[in-house]
C-alpha cells in the first residue's frame, strides 16, 4: 500500500510541473515601456549573447538604440499621463507615488497616561502597541462561565 501511495504522490507532484505554464521572473515589462522599446532591449540582449563584449561595435550600437527608445517611450508615457491629468488624475498620482522610495512610518505614540513617545526601535514600538491593545480588551471572569452540554 505504501508503494502505491508513493507512486500516486509522485505522479501528482509531476503533473503540475509538466502541464501548468510558468511565468519567467523577468518577463514583466514596465508600465511605460512600449513594445518597440521592448523589441530593442531584446535585440540588445541577443547581440550581447553573440559577442559577449560590451565594447564591441554591434553591442554598443544595439545598446544605444535601446537606450534612446527607452527614453522616448518613458517620455511619451509621462507626457500622455500629464496631458490626461484632468480626466484621470488617479493614474498620474499612482505612477508618481510608485517612483518614490518614501515609506510611511508609525509614530509617535501616545501611551495611556498621555505621554508622547518617540520610538525608533521596532521592538519597543511593538511592545507599546501590544500594551495599548491589551488595555482595550476587557478581562472577563471565567469562573462563572456555563459549561457546554
Amino acid at each position: 500500500m505504501n508503494e502505491s501511495w508513493e507512486s500516486l504522490k509522485d505522479i501528482l507532484f509531476r503533473i503540475p510541473s509538466k502541464y501548468v505554464p510558468r511565468i519567467a521572473e523577468g518577463g514583466k515589462k514596465k508600465l511605460w515601456m512600449s513594445y518597440k522599446a521592448l523589441k530593442y532591449v531584446k535585440h540588445k540582449h541577443k547581440v550581447f549573447q553573440k559577442y559577449k563584449d560590451t565594447k564591441h561595435r554591434a553591442c554598443r550600437r544595439a545598446a544605444n538604440k535601446a537606450s534612446k527608445e527607452l527614453k522616448k517611450a518613458k517620455f511619451n508615457f509621462e507626457k500622455k499621463l500629464a496631458d490626461n491629468i484632468k480626466n484621470d488624475s488617479k493614474s498620474f498620482y499612482a505612477y508618481v507615488r510608485g517612483g518614490s522610495r518614501a515609506t510611511k512610518k508609525v509614530g509617535p505614540i501616545v501611551n495611556s497616561q498621555g505621554e508622547l513617545h518617540v520610538i525608533d526601535s521596532n521592538e519597543r514600538m511593538c511592545e507599546l502597541l501590544n500594551q495599548a491593545l491589551g488595555e482595550v480588551f476587557i478581562k472577563e471572569d471565567l469562573s462563572d462561565m456555563p459549561e457546554a452540554t
